[in-house]
């Protein structure tokens, strides 16, 4: 039998240091945050015009996303946090 566990939470909430110490555990993991860090390094077009049409133009440099521009001027603002989660989610 095939037990499948989802952890979620908000940036800082212990979902890399729960993934560390099932790691550990000898257990699988598929880590949300590799795929976002995938989507940061290559987004599609598609996704780029989207961050262009709600105003995030200001986080991608040389067709890839910043992070850390975008975590400073846009995640880190909460009126513009839950906008750019639904990009994801």
């Amino acid at each position: 039998m095939t037990i499948v566990v989802a952890i979620t939470g908000g940036i800082g909430s212990g979902k890399s240091t729960f993934s560390n110490e099932v790691l550990k555990r000898g257990f699988k993991l598929l880590d949300s945050d590799e795929q976002v860090a995938k989507i940061y390094k290559k987004p599609s077009k598609n996704f780029l015009k989207h961050l262009e049409k709600i105003g995030l133009k200001d986080v991608i440099k040389n067709k890839k996303i910043n992070k850390k521009k975008n975590i400073k001027h846009n995640i880190c603002k909460p009126k513009n946090k839950n906008q750019f989660r639904k990009l994801y989610f």
